[in-house]
């Protein structure tokens, strides 16, 4: 069945064979570790972005926490300020318009004494003409 002058070209081919199976075996190994180390360079990579991320937005969130506690402080300063502004401000319209208040009413109370005293003047003229006219017309009669 095997032909003797064949059988060692056939055993060489074999060999030949073997040889490069054996080769692609290393190569493939090679190229597998060398994917896998990729892989883990990937997978390290992306532990380190993942671990940045967190202590950045722990960070941030620190931040951010102490930043509204002091905007919430200063916003109730703000505010007591306002509150203080205000009833300050209150008390002295208050305190205006109670002056203004007394002004008009001296005001008035002069005003309305000139006026009496100007129309019991007028009064005291309106019945010296009655008396005038009186007389006059006593005279004609």
């Amino acid at each position: 069945m095997v032909d003797s002058q064949t059988e060692t070209a056939m055993a060489d081919r074999i060999d030949a064979l073997e040889k490069k199976v054996d080769r692609l075996t290393v190569t493939v190994d090679g190229l597998l570790a060398s994917v896998d180390r990729r892989f883990d360079a990937v997978d390290l990579a992306i532990l380190e972005q993942r671990q940045y991320t967190e202590f950045a937005y722990t960070s941030l969130d620190t931040k951010y926490t102490s930043l509204d506690a002091k905007m919430d402080a200063g916003f109730a300063r703000l505010e007591a300020k306002m509150d203080n502004g205000s009833a300050r401000l209150d008390a002295k319209m208050d305190n205006g318009f109670a002056r203004l208040d007394a002004k008009m009413d001296n005001e008035s109370a002069r005003l309305e004494a000139k006026m009496d005293n100007g129309f019991s003047g007028m009064d005291a003229r309106f019945e010296r003409l009655e008396r005038k006219l009186d007389q006059f017309i006593d005279l004609h009669l």
